[in-house]
């Protein structure tokens, strides 16, 4: 993953946080609310590549997020004991829960947190386990009543399938475990989150995030002032800013789709957009824009530096059945044609190659993926990538599908080398100050806020 920006963990934390609260509203948790920053003892954001890994904690809680922003860890923070002794602390407790209340409370939190329990018990079979002493204890009732026991309730309630399968490197599907005297939650996981019928959190404009500076954002995280109008304030654009930025990158998208000499068909249109991001112009020229099988991104001088374009996979399909499948077609490249193809495309959309050359000597290889009988297989994307090793970083990359001579994607990481004109927009301070005419939909997406007809003509 790439090293988080300050910018990216505040925004992602206005999607996480109202999330573990809805996890400790629905069970019910005697936790301070995570919604407030003050009451939060621990905070960990990883982002990049379009996956979201995070973990927030309370004095007493702490709720952690699966690569798509979906929670599949709740435990309860104990003061640091030994087990044995917390056991039999517990075991001389009296409780009203035993093995099938337990299970009963179980299945109920799961339920609240929207796991789909007609799934869970059609494909999952649970047991029920609790620890035992060695020697049996005296337990005694509220109302005076006595019972010699050797258990110990704590519950611990897992669901799994026949064949004792790992998920997420637990031998349980779910696991929820209970404590029966406080009828409390111990901890709740989820080892198979495709039952969790919370919907996945994407963090808009991740990509421009993660290169924002630092410092306009650390006030926020030092003072602890992580609410959603205090981050969002920093990153607001007017209406007006938004539908002229929008129209320009845009313009810029479908250029560049011509420019390859991809078909018409791939063009860009607002409506076709399921991502879009802006900044205020004190950050730059900054956007991105995503369509349904592209993606672009402009650097602060408003110049592209990432292009992505590539055909749709079949429903349901995952990556590496993808690359599985793809790997058995004709390939029509070789290894000095897609240098050819790779160096005609960075000329076409005014990339100085000549200049790049006289760094760096274009490297081949081809991406290698794992197939279904656990070998490794070249597959049909073909990579070619120019550095500067005197300054150890890129320049840019080219990755190629050798089935269709297309290219995949094009990161531009020294846009210096960029010779066409970036996006510019002169009055961007007189458009930042234009009223909104309605309250925007989503601060942070302006294809959601940007009327359509208002991106039929530029305005500069």
């Amino acid at each position: 993953m790439n090293e988080t920006s300050l910018a990216y963990v505040l925004v992602a934390l206005s999607y996480l946080l109202p999330e573990a609260d809805y996890f400790a509203h629905q069970l019910k948790l005697s936790c301070p609310s995570p919604l407030q920053r003050t009451n939060l003892s621990e905070i960990g954001v990883s982002g990049g590549k379009e996956r979201l890994l995070g973990l927030v904690a309370t004095t007493n809680y702490a709720f952690a997020f699966t690569e798509t922003g979906v929670i599949h860890s709740v435990i309860r923070l104990n003061p640091k004991q030994y087990p044995r002794e917390y056991f039999d602390r517990l075991a001389q407790q009296h409780s009203d829960v035993g093995p099938k209340e337990a299970y009963q409370l179980a299945t109920q939190w799961l339920a609240a947190v929207d796991i789909d329990m007609d799934q869970l018990r059609r494909r999952y079979r649970h047991r029920i386990d609790y620890p035992k002493l060695d020697k049996p204890v005296t337990v005694e009732s509220p109302e005076g009543r006595t019972k010699r026991t050797r258990i110990v309730p704590r519950f611990d309630i897992t669901w799994n399938d026949t064949q004792s399968s790992i998920y997420r490197g637990k031998p349980y599907a779910v696991e929820v475990v209970v404590v029966g005297p406080s009828k409390e939650l111990a901890s709740l996981d989820i080892g198979d989150t495709s039952l969790s019928k919370r919907p996945s959190l994407r963090i808009p404009g991740e990509a421009v995030l993660m290169e924002l500076p630092n410092e306009p954002f650390t006030n926020l995280w030092a003072r602890r002032e992580l609410s959603v109008t205090n981050v969002f304030g920093l990153l607001r654009t007017s209406t007006a800013y938004q539908a002229v930025m929008l129209r320009r990158m845009l313009d810029e998208a479908n250029w560049t789709l011509r420019q390859l000499g991809l078909p018409s068909e791939g063009q860009v249109s607002a409506s076709d957009l399921n991502e879009s991001f802006v900044v205020p112009p004190a950050f730059g020229f900054r956007g991105c824009l995503r369509g349904k099988d592209s993606f672009f991104k402009f650097d602060k001088q408003g110049k592209l530096a990432y292009a992505f374009h590539t055909p749709p996979r079949r429903p349901g399909q995952d990556l590496d059945g993808y690359y599985e499948e793809m790997s058995h077609r004709p390939m029509l490249v070789d290894s000095n044609s897609v240098v050819t193809l790779a160096t005609g495309w960075l000329r076409a959309i005014r990339v100085d190659v000549e200049a790049i050359n006289r760094i760096s000597k274009p490297v081949v290889t081809r991406y290698v993926f794992t197939n279904r009988q656990g070998k490794r297989q070249p597959s049909h994307i073909w990579w070619i990538s120019w550095w500067d090793h005197a300054a150890g970083k890129p320049i840019v990359s080219v990755q190629v599908d050798g089935t269709n001579r297309n290219p995949d994607r094009i990161e531009i990481f020294e846009t210096t080398y960029v010779l066409r004109d970036g996006i510019a927009i002169t009055n961007a301070d007189e458009l930042m100050a234009v009223p909104d005419p309605s309250p925007q939909r989503d601060p942070l997406q302006p294809h959601l806020n940007v009327p359509a007809n208002s991106l039929m003509e530029t305005h500069q």
